[in-house]
């Protein structure tokens, strides 16, 4: 690590789709200071954030080999060790008490949904699902945080732990006392009546029977031992599978919740260095918050933008504007020099489209919703919100997947252009040439859901720079001399064929000397 520190050489590349070239002498991503005091850990938080699922199925495949360390070391280190056992039992009661309150908490978020679902239908849990979790999650973790700091208090200090063992132990001892004394009492009494079992009596066995069923009883004992070895075995072998899988769950599940929760955070990401003239700005046309399936509120997501340098946005939460209601609002109630569009996304099961300037919500037909809610096929949609004024785009979309609908049924129902970049990737470059040769507009969107450095804008200049209106805007862009930029924080090394990790690596080796310094100071930290 330290011998990285001298070719450490962060490049962040901005790639302009539309023109097909590199434009990165034209921008510049500087990180802020305050992500250099804790870079490791921000820097695993999006690293692991972005690619989730990669990473939570390269634990599955890690976690037996971990745990099969751990156990080996436990025999040989731990054997005796009084105070590492104690440690690993704290640790197991910490993970007991996160899941049981977890399972808890989702089965009221669930409960709590199902209530409401025959009113509000699919789409209320699509619009709320979210920020139940969120707040959900922030008050697990702050939970399990103080009930960890709670088992280190008592590591330290064991006396001050309620010791329901001794009560135990107490009451065990005074049952037992109970027990003698009424055992006594009873022996004195068949002295006293003279009734007693005589071993002699004729009613008794004799000793050569009694020798002879022993011998007989032994011999069957003796036949049923092999048995009940190895269905012990077996239960033995089932009862410590089982806990290590469920151990797994839970391990998996708090990293999940830890992972989430972090993302959602305000972490310092980047700033976007531009030399901009006047009549230029810098748009993000595609977002979410927590009125979809976002984690970050709409006034977060209005500062997440001011921090990077971002002059506007389309905040497009699933199937409703209160987002983008919300954010415009703060925007106005705090003097912000910053541009909120009036947006949603119309999400269908094959196809997703942001719809501009229309405020109601309109659902398309195959979801349950409220009563009175605009409910449109696709091509009625556009229909009726060009004829409201709007304007139609098209999410993420390309011909070679599953594709409901061809570029020309899209074009003719009258939409407005199409997403080339969305988070950061390119698409075919078939949909780049089809909106140049049909003036449509070439869209770009990050689609973040998290606390991500920005991934995608629009560089937009307008003739005139105080009309923001949606249609001004829409008018340049259909006239795709704009930029549409993807941001490449690293070149991604194909060097373990396995994409988390190959982020990872690719982050490691292309970090600057700042970044590289964090990590040093943080690990020789951990070590020491």
């Amino acid at each position: 690590m330290i011998s990285l520190t001298y070719i450490a050489d962060r490049q962040v590349t901005f790639y302009d789709y539309i023109t097909q070239t590199d434009v990165s002498n034209q921008y510049e991503s500087i990180l802020p200071v305050k992500r250099y005091l804790f870079e490791p850990f921000i820097a695993l938080t999006y690293l692991i954030g972005i690619s989730l699922e990669d990473w939570l199925l390269l634990f599955i495949i890690v976690y037996p080999v971990i745990r099969l360390i751990i156990l080996v070391g436990n025999r040989w280190s731990y054997k005796g060790n009084i105070l590492n056992n104690s440690i690993l039992i704290e640790m197991k009661k910490v993970l007991d008490f996160f899941f049981t309150i977890t399972i808890l908490a989702i089965a009221g978020i669930g409960i709590r949904l199902l209530i409401y679902y025959p009113s509000g239908g699919f789409i209320y849990i699509a619009d709320h699902y979210s920020y139940a979790f969120e707040i959900s999650f922030k008050i697990i973790l702050s939970l399990t945080l103080i009930r960890s700091f709670y088992g280190l208090l008592v590591l330290k200090h064991p006396n001050r732990r309620i010791n329901t063992n001794s009560i135990a132990r107490l009451i065990k001892v005074h049952f037992k006392s109970s027990t003698a004394t009424e055992s006594k009492d009873l022996a004195d009494s068949e002295d006293l009546t003279g009734y007693h079992h005589s071993t002699n009596s004729a009613d008794s066995p004799s000793n050569d029977e009694n020798i002879s069923e022993f011998g007989s009883k032994t011999l069957v004992q003796n036949r049923k031992e092999p048995n009940n070895q190895r269905n012990s075995c077996l239960l033995k072998s089932i009862s410590f599978i089982s806990a290590e899988l469920l151990r797994l769950i839970k391990v998996g599940l708090l990293l999940l919740i830890i992972s989430l929760n972090l993302t959602g955070c305000h972490l310092p990401t980047q700033r976007i260095e531009a030399n901009l003239s006047n009549d230029e700005f810098l748009f993000d046309f595609h977002v979410h918050t927590t009125k979809s399936d976002g984690w970050l509120d709409p006034c977060e997501r209005v500062n997440w933008y001011l921090n990077q340098g971002i002059n506007g946005a389309a905040f497009s939460d699933h199937h409703n504007t209160r987002g983008a209601q919300l954010a415009a609002e703060y925007v106005e109630e705090n003097d912000l020099n910053f541009t909120v569009f009036l947006a949603q996304e119309y999400t269908a099961s094959k196809i997703h489209l942001n719809i501009f300037g229309i405020e109601e919500a309109i659902i398309p037909p195959e979801y349950s919703c409220e009563q009175g809610t605009t409910q449109l096929n696709v091509s009625d949609m556009i229909e009726y919100v060009k004829s409201h004024g709007g304007y139609v785009t098209v999410n993420h979309y390309d011909n070679i997947s599953d594709a409901a609908y061809t570029y020309e049924q899209l074009r003719d129902w009258g939409v407005d252009g199409f997403e080339i970049i969305n988070e950061g990737d390119l698409y075919p470059n078939e949909i780049r040439q089809f909106c140049l040769d049909n003036n449509l507009a070439c869209m770009g969107g990050s689609d973040i859901h998290q606390n991500f450095p920005l991934n995608t804008f629009v560089r937009l200049k307008l003739p005139d720079p105080t009309n923001l209106s949606l249609d001004a805007i829409f008018s340049e862009l259909k006239k795709n001399t704009h930029q549409v930029i993807s941001i490449q924080e690293f070149s991604l090394l194909k060097i373990t064929k396995i994409y988390a990790l190959d982020n990872f690596l690719s982050y490691i080796f292309e970090m600057n000397q700042f970044q590289t310094g964090s990590w040093v100071l943080w690990s020789y930290g951990v070590f020491m």
